[in-house]
C-alpha cells in the first residue's frame, strides 16, 4: 500500500476479506502512518487495523461506531517512544495540518489515531500528564477538513422562492386542456361525442322542467 506498510498489516484477525469501501480507507490511512512514519523516522507496528462488526462486538469495551469498522483507524506502537510521546507528537502534527484531522486515543502500550475527519481525544491510560493542542474531550466534531465543509454548505437546504402564477395561466391551461378532451372524444369517442351533445341541446328543456 506503501513503501512501509502491507495490506495484510490492517487485515482483520479474524481473517475475513476485506469489503472495497474500507480497502480504500485503509489505503489513505496507510499514507498517512507513511508520512508519520517518515516523519519521526522511526518503525511503527499495527496493533490493529480492520475489523469486521463481529470481531469488533467480541472486543470489551469496543464501541459500534469504532472508526475501526471502518478501515479508518489504526491502534499502532512506535519503536522507541511511549505512548504518552506518540500521542503527543501526533496531535502536534495534527494541530499543524500536517496529517489528517481524526481521533487520538492514548492507552498505557499504543495509541489509536484515526482519520475520521473531526477531532477528538481520549486518554485512557494511567498518565494524566499528558498535553493536547486542545484539551476539550468532545463527541462532537470541532474541527472539519475542507472537503466536508463545502459538503456542510452544500447540505444546507436552499430556501425556494415561490413564483406566484398568473389567473390568466391558470385559465389557458385548463382550456388548453378541456379542447384536448374535446378533439380526443371527437375523434376517438364518436358516440359519446354526439350524446354529450345531444345533451346540451336538452339542457335548456331540462332547466324549464325545474319552473
Amino acid at each position: 500500500m506503501t513503501q512501509n506498510f502491507k495490506k495484510h498489516e490492517f487485515d482483520c484477525s479474524c481473517g475475513c476479506a476485506m469489503p472495497l469501501t474500507v480497502e480504500l480507507n485503509v489505503q489513505r490511512l496507510a499514507e498517512e502512518l507513511q508520512y508519520i512514519r517518515n516523519y519521526i523516522q522511526r518503525p511503527i507496528t499495527i496493533n490493529s487495523g480492520y475489523r469486521c462488526e463481529s470481531y469488533n462486538n467480541t472486543i470489551p469495551g469496543s464501541s459500534s461506531r469504532s472508526q475501526h469498522v471502518l478501515g479508518k483507524a489504526a491502534d499502532i506502537v512506535v519503536s522507541g517512544m511511549n505512548s504518552a510521546q506518540v500521542f503527543e507528537q501526533l496531535d502536534e502534527l495534527q494541530h499543524k495540518g500536517k496529517i489528517h484531522t481524526g481521533g487520538m486515543g492514548l492507552y498505557d502500550t499504543f495509541v489509536h489515531y484515526d482519520i475520521r475527519g473531526y477531532r477528538k481525544r481520549w486518554n485512557y491510560s494511567s498518565n494524566s500528564n499528558v498535553s493536547y493542542s486542545n484539551t476539550s474531550i468532545t463527541e462532537n466534531p470541532l474541527v472539519l477538513e475542507k472537503d466536508q465543509k463545502e459538503k456542510t454548505l452544500d447540505s444546507k437546504s436552499i430556501p425556494v422562492k415561490k413564483v406566484p402564477i398568473p389567473l390568466s395561466s391558470v385559465l389557458s391551461g385548463v382550456g388548453v386542456l378541456f379542447s384536448t378532451y374535446v378533439v380526443y372524444v371527437y375523434n376517438y369517442k364518436r358516440g359519446l361525442f354526439d350524446e354529450l351533445i345531444q345533451r346540451l341541446l336538452n339542457l335548456p328543456d331540462w332547466i324549464q322542467s325545474f319552473f
